[in-house]
């Protein structure tokens, strides 16, 4: 069974700095939530991870770079509601066909450019 996965962060929320210029916005993992969507030839499904840390680089108002550190063992399906069917698809996530999260207990998403859209 082959997945395509994406991540999809629905909402950051993130500290206020003091300082005006380059700053460096601390992501807060209370208020942050982060879902996924994986597709297949026969359906999808879709959950959720938790962002254990994260950090945005903010240059002028414009943001420069950034981090965002997912906790690979607290992967969740939302659309199954069969529990036997949901902790099979969980446990197979997080086993070495895909994320292999014993081995891998984070994962990183790291912004190294940005490119403005006008």
């Amino acid at each position: 069974m082959g997945f395509v996965a994406a991540a999809a962060i629905t909402a950051f929320a993130f500290t206020t700095p003091k300082e005006k210029h380059l700053t460096t916005y601390n992501v807060d993992t209370k208020a942050t939530t982060a879902t996924w969507l994986g597709k297949k030839v026969t359906g999808q499904h879709d959950g959720k991870i938790n962002v254990s840390k994260g950090s945005v680089i903010n240059d002028h108002n414009t943001i420069t770079g950034g981090t965002i550190e997912f906790d690979m063992n607290s992967i969740t399906c939302t659309d199954l509601t069969d529990k036997g069917y949901n902790d099979k698809l969980v446990g197979h996530l997080k086993s070495d066909d895909f994320f292999s999260s014993e081995k891998n207990p984070t994962a990183k998403f790291e912004i190294t450019k940005v490119v403005a859209i006008r």
